[in-house]
């Protein structure tokens, strides 16, 4: 798994994907063209912080009067 990405890369240069039993289960085993190796009590690897940083701060109006009726208009 890539950062995010639960799927196979398709890849004949990958040999490995690491990865957990809940995202891959091994009944899929057939569908990677990796190996799996699997993390134990592990779910989902992967990096949100750095994938959504625009998700991690919350932006404060200070009022509605500062919102565009329209944000497409140009101003």
């Amino acid at each position: 798994m890539w950062l995010g990405y639960p799927g196979s890369s398709g890849a004949p240069f990958m040999d490995y994907i690491i990865t957990d039993s809940v995202t891959s289960p091994l009944e899929f085993c057939q569908a990677y063209s990796e190996k799996l190796a699997y993390m134990p009590h592990t779910f989902f690897i992967g990096d949100h912080a750095n994938m959504f940083p625009h998700l991690t701060e919350r932006a404060i109006l200070k009022s509605k009067d500062k919102l565009d009726a329209d944000p497409h208009k140009d101003n």
